[in-house]
């Protein structure tokens, strides 16, 4: 562990202000909890935060009062370690958890396919031009969605 005298660490505020991928874990000196919360809350939401207390209540704190990737409380390795935890970020410090099934999820995109055989179009008339107001009507009665309000379809719950 480095110790920085109070010129040294405020140069290096803006090193610190990035994120740092390598085996580098910046230390920032703080009065207290509350010090602490303050100064995540001030900036960007950080990949990961590392807690190391025993104190129930300062644990809440930064459970409650902090967003993160992940909040790792009394350790630091096992955050990546655990493959069953999602790791990833919030907002600048990344998006999507990965992980195992994860990591797929994030990664992947569930396409919607609807597929309807052309027939009976006759019946199906009603959804092409020209629109009367009779017809309008009819396709907003079958495509409500309250169904409290009725409509036709509204007991597939659409």
């Amino acid at each position: 562990m480095l110790n920085l005298d109070h010129n040294v660490f405020h140069e290096l505020t803006s090193f610190i202000c990035f994120q740092i991928f390598g085996p580098v874990l910046p230390i920032i000196p703080v009065g207290n909890e509350d010090d602490a919360i303050e100064h995540i809350v001030s900036g960007e939401k950080p990949l990961a935060m590392y807690v190391f207390t025993n104190d129930n209540t300062v644990k809440d704190k930064f459970r409650n009062s902090t967003s993160s990737g992940g909040l790792v409380i009394n350790d630091t390795m096992m955050h990546a370690g655990v493959m069953t935890l999602p790791f990833g970020g919030v907002g600048n410090s990344g998006m999507g958890a990965y992980h195992g099934k994860l990591t797929f999820d994030t990664f992947s995109h569930n396409r919607a396919c609807l597929e309807r055989e052309l027939k009976m179009e006759s019946l199906q008339s009603i959804r092409y031009p020209p629109y009367t107001d009779k017809n309008l009507n009819v396709i907003g009665w079958l495509s409500k969605k309250n169904p409290k309000k009725g409509g036709f379809f509204s007991f597939l719950g659409f």
